[in-house]
């Protein structure tokens, strides 16, 4: 069975630990992405109950202004 020379495992785990490095920075970065994302969508639903709410309120206001003109 071959074993790595001590200079081989050196450079090796260097290169390693660079590589979590970056996953880990990576990983980071795409979860501050998702935050962003998670604020904007939760603002998009706030604005749909708003504009769903003016949409449902228009029509039963409008019959209700005909019906008390219609009287």
């Amino acid at each position: 069975m071959n074993t790595p020379s001590e200079n081989d495992w050196k450079s090796w785990s260097k290169y390693v630990l660079m590589e979590l490095k970056r996953q880990s920075d990576c990983c980071t970065e795409l979860s501050k992405k998702l935050d962003s994302i998670n604020v904007d969508l939760a603002k998009l639903k706030v604005k749909a109950g708003v504009w769903g709410t003016i949409g449902g309120a228009t029509p039963v206001l409008i019959l209700i202004a005909l019906y008390f003109l219609g009287k």
